[in-house]
C-alpha cells in the first residue's frame, strides 16, 4: 500500500484534496443551504424553459420528469443526507418526550435503575437521599 502511495503521489495527493474537497463543499451547502435551493430552482426552471421552447410544454415537463423528486435527489447529493435526517429524528424525538412528560419519567427512571443498580441499591440502603437525613 506505501509502495503504491509512494509510485503514484500525485493521484493520492488528488484523492485526499478530492476528499477535503468534498467536505469543504457539503459544509458550505449546509451553511448556505437557502441560496443553494434558490439556484437550483432557476436552473431546474431555465432547462425546463429551453426544452419548452423546443418541444411544448407539456412535452417538455413530462421529458423533464418529477422536478420535486430531482430537487430531493440533487440536496442529497449536495448535502448530509443521513446527518440532517439523524437531526430530524432527534429533534422529533425531543418533541415527543416533551410532550408526553410522564412517559419521559419512567423511561429515564426505568434506565437510570438498569444502568447503575448497585449505586441506586447502595443509596436506598443509607437513605442518605431522604430529607437530609
Amino acid at each position: 500500500m506505501l509502495d503504491n502511495r509512494a509510485t503514484s503521489g500525485a493521484n493520492y495527493h488528488s484523492l485526499t484534496m478530492g476528499w477535503l474537497g468534498e467536505v469543504w463543499r457539503r459544509l458550505m451547502f449546509l451553511l448556505r443551504w437557502r441560496r443553494f435551493d434558490a439556484e437550483l430552482e432557476d436552473e431546474m426552471r431555465h432547462h425546463l424553459e429551453m426544452k419548452a421552447a423546443d418541444m411544448g410544454r407539456d412535452d417538455a415537463a413530462r421529458r423533464f420528469g418529477n422536478a420535486a423528486l430531482l430537487k430531493d435527489q440533487s440536496r442529497e447529493a449536495w448535502g448530509w443526507g443521513p446527518v440532517e435526517r439523524a437531526w430530524q429524528d432527534a429533534r422529533y424525538a425531543f418533541r415527543m418526550l416533551r410532550k408526553n412528560a410522564g412517559f419521559t419519567a419512567v423511561a429515564l427512571t426505568a434506565s437510570i435503575c438498569d444502568a447503575f443498580p448497585a449505586e441506586l441499591t447502595e443509596l436506598f440502603k443509607n437513605r442518605s437521599f431522604i430529607l437530609g437525613a
